[in-house]
């Protein structure tokens, strides 16, 4: 940091004194200039005093004395030449090197100056004002010896700035390394000790006294050193009791609760666990929980873990599932499976909540028995409507739909953990408490339950509560309704918590919703009986069912009648929209080239370039939106000709080619030889092209590549295929691409406007000729556009054609 802010403060210094030496510099230069102008016309002046009646012979003569010899050194001779001009300005002649000055410019009557470019000669025009002289001069000076004087100067100015740059470099940086980078290095290495030894922060505070800013931003670090200890001792301490509590209340759970590390071995197994699986605690804490898993779940569950440790996917987590367990003795167990992660010391652990399904599944079985048999019935009473309506579908998904609402309402719910300590106030509680009470886990901690859970369901738990805090074991089923706004069966758990004393010490909390059980067994009647109505009642429906077939096929004729009258409304308001629009691009070109005079404003012409620009753009969405709109009422028909393949597609290249040259992007025609021709629309045709090339300019990079393709056979036909090497479009938008207003969001299509109407209208285009649009993809790579029309438009073409590249 230190050599970095030293060279700052050199570049900045010598940045100053450069700033200061360009203008000196020119300065000086033109000091020199206007020395040398003085002496020589100090030259002309002495020389011509008497030359009032002299010849113009004489006043040549004159003129050559002051040229000073090829190579001689006396000082103050610098005429090298000159011309001599009349007061009318006239020429008298001229002597030595010819001065560039014209005549027009000693005619002008003023002081004039000119150096030649090798900066060697200085001309100087003198009027005989300026020179009490009945003659004007035009001389030419030598000024060859002002490029070492100027050379001079910079070498003398440039030492003195590098010697005071230099200097006041290292003055800097000793007060700045002894002021500043000193404390904080010793800041940095305090703070990096305390980083590696972060519960004995406090051994490395500074104790600095000094009084401006380091100092206090290193108190400032000393307290933070201090503040970080005891936050860690607290932290643990709390870590502590909050292990404590959770112990317990795995202890007294009545569900199955196994822990596991991240590769599947397990670290605790609570009594409910021991009970389930046959197995004590011991025999499976430090096993791989695969031995309470049947083949061939076993197998698959170590690669599963590896699977997901290492960024694999799973939609497991946080939701139950059915799951098979195997017993100690062998049997098989159907279990629901509430699956939960957590971070143990970054590493990453598991938690499962295991219910036993035995019951529940053998009801299962005598419902689905009796499903299959009600199932049978409905099916022979629907034969004889199969080929008239779909009653069939719509009964078997209606019986689907009770089918699943039967399973979902015998799904267990998860199970509510909380602790409240003998002052009645929350100490814990978990994700579902937090859920059934509608609020936030840190909402709950530390109030009391008749603000958590309200006046109602306190008055139902309050006795439970007090007899547990009285030290006695409470177990009931109650209907509570919670803040959440759901009325609940559930079956709670009050434990005491007690100490080494036997004094209670608080109440850990149980409680599972049996909503679905205790409403079991009433539904499935109920479900059974309204099964058997509607078994009863589809007899009657046959004859509404076949009346609404045959209304489903008028409204059929009713939304083709509404489809076309979409479509003539579209091509009425299209030709409607054109007129005015017209109007609105010549008026704005007009204003944007000024051709009835100027606006005043070049904020004027450019919106009025941008209103012409808009108007075509909306120009051209119409027209699309009018062609698609004939197509859809069957109202475009094809004016077909024998098209020129060669003559069509090189005029198509002329006209993008311009707009890809702008954009940078290579544009390439590979045209088959011989080339046949295609009967169709030529308009069409060009059409299909302009849209495809368009769009492959538009989304292809500068320095990329589009090419188009032309080939036949005699089996496939006519094909066009365009190949670019754009973003590309993912496999799952194509279809969106090729609907109509279907536009993918990306970085480059932000940047071009469009309406999403190019490859609809094209691939429309293309099928009203019989023929066909293929369009394959991939993101990064690029696009291909395949068009191939059906051989029997095949025709002869008038031209051949031979492979050539259009670049």
């Amino acid at each position: 940091m230190g050599r970095r802010i030293g060279a700052a403060v050199l570049l900045s210094i010598l940045a100053i004194e450069a700033a200061i030496l360009v203008p000196s510099y020119k300065n000086y230069e033109r000091d020199l200039l206007l020395r040398l102008e003085s002496s020589g016309r100090a030259e002309i002046m002495a020389t011509y005093r008497s030359a009032r009646h002299n010849r113009d012979r004489d006043l040549l003569i004159m003129g050559r004395s002051l040229i000073r010899p090829s190579g001689a050194r006396t000082e103050g001779s610098h005429v090298r030449g000159g011309r001599l001009h009349r007061a009318d300005g006239s020429l008298i002649g001229s002597f030595g090197e010819d001065p560039a000055l014209t005549l027009e410019a000693v005619r002008a009557g003023a002081r004039q100056t000119q150096r030649s470019a090798d900066g060697m000669r200085y001309d100087v025009v003198w009027p005989a004002e300026a020179t009490g002289l009945p003659i004007s001069v035009a001389a030419r000076l030598d000024a060859s010896w002002i490029g070492s004087e100027l050379q001079a100067f910079v070498w003398r100015i440039s030492g003195l700035v590098l010697l005071i740059s230099v200097f006041v470099t290292a003055v800097t940086m000793a007060i700045f390394g002894r002021s500043v980078l000193l404390p904080v290095l010793r800041l940095r290495a305090s703070l990096t000790r305390a980083h590696q030894d972060p519960t004995h922060a406090e051994r490395y505070v500074l104790a600095e006294t000094r009084a401006d800013e380091l100092g206090e931003l290193m108190r400032a670090a000393d307290q933070l050193l201090h503040r970080v200890s005891s936050l860690l001792e607290t932290q643990e301490s709390r870590l502590s009791e909050t292990a404590d509590h959770l112990m317990v209340v795995l202890g007294n759970s009545v569900t199955s609760i196994i822990t596991m590390d991240s590769n599947g071995i397990v670290t605790s197994f609570n009594p409910a666990a021991e009970k389930l699986f046959g197995y004590r605690a011991q025999q499976v804490v430090s096993r791989n929980v695969s031995m309470l898993m049947p083949d061939p779940d076993r197998g698959a569950h170590d690669g599963y873990l590896a699977n997901y440790g290492t960024g694999g996917k799973t939609d497991i987590m946080g939701r139950t599932r059915m799951v098979i367990g195997r017993h100690k003795d062998g049997h098989t167990i159907p279990l629901e499976l509430l699956l939960g992660e957590m971070m143990v010391r970054d590493e990453r652990h598991f938690v499962g909540f295991l219910t036993d399904l035995t019951e529940r599944v053998a009801a299962e079985e005598q419902l689905r028995l009796a499903h299959d048999t009600l199932e049978q019935r409905v099916r022979d009473r629907t034969e004889r409507l199969e080929r008239e309506v779909v009653a069939h579908q719509q009964t078997e998904e209606a019986l689907r739909a009770s089918e699943e609402q039967i399973r979902l309402i015998t799904d267990a719910l998860p199970i509510l953990i909380a602790y409240v300590d003998k002052d009645f106030k929350y100490r814990f509680a978990n994700k579902t408490a937090a859920n059934w009470n509608a609020r936030p886990r840190e909402d709950i901690i530390g109030r009391r339950p008749e603000e958590v859970l309200g006046a109602a369901a306190l008055e139902i738990l309050h006795p439970y509560a007090r007899k547990a805090l009285s030290g006695q074991n409470q177990a009931f089923e109650e209907t509570i309704t919670f803040h959440d706004g759901q009325t609940r069966d559930i079956s709670g758990n009050y434990v005491p918590h007690l100490s080494e004393d036997g004094s209670v010490q608080g109440i850990f909390i149980m409680a599972q919703d049996i909503t679905a059980r205790k409403r079991a067994e009433s539904e499935l009647e109920k479900r059974v009986g309204d099964l058997q109505i509607a078994n009863i009642a589809i007899e009657d429906q046959g004859a509404e069912l076949v009346k609404l077939a045959e209304d489903l096929s008028a409204a059929l004729d009713q939304a083709d009648d509404a489809s076309r009258a979409k479509s003539e409304f579209l091509t009425s308001m299209s030709h409607e929209l054109r007129t005015p629009l017209n109007a609105i691009i010549g008026f704005s070109e007009i204003l944007s080239t000024e051709a009835l005079g100027p606006i005043g404003s070049d904020r004027y012409r450019d919106y009025a370039s941008d209103i012409h620009e808009s108007g075509h753009h909306l120009l051209a969405l119409i027209n699309d939106v009018l062609d698609l709109a004939k197509i859809e009422s069957g109202q475009d028909e094809l004016h077909e000709e024998n098209i020129d393949i060669p003559q069509v597609t090189r005029s198509i290249i002329r006209l993008i080619g311009q707009r890809a040259e702008k954009s940078g992007v290579n544009l390439k025609l590979e045209l088959s030889d011989p080339s046949p021709g295609l009967r169709g629309d030529e308009r069409r045709l060009k059409q299909i092209l302009v849209n495809l090339l368009s769009n492959a300019v538009k989304f292809t990079e500068a320095g990329g590549t589009v090419t188009l393709k032309i080939w036949c056979r005699e089996d496939s036909g006519l094909v066009f295929q365009v190949i670019d090497t754009g973003i590309g479009i993912a496999r799952e938008d194509i279809p969106k691409v090729l609907s109509q207003f279907g536009q993918i969001e990306s970085s480059v299509s932000r940047r071009h406007v469009g309406t999403g109407l190019g490859l609809p209208l094209a691939k429309s285009l293309v099928e009203l000729h019989g023929g066909s649009l293929d369009l394959q993809s991939e993101v990064g790579v690029g696009t291909t556009v395949t068009v191939r029309f059906p051989a029997e438009r095949t025709v002869e073409s008038p031209t051949q054609a031979t492979p050539r590249s259009v670049v």
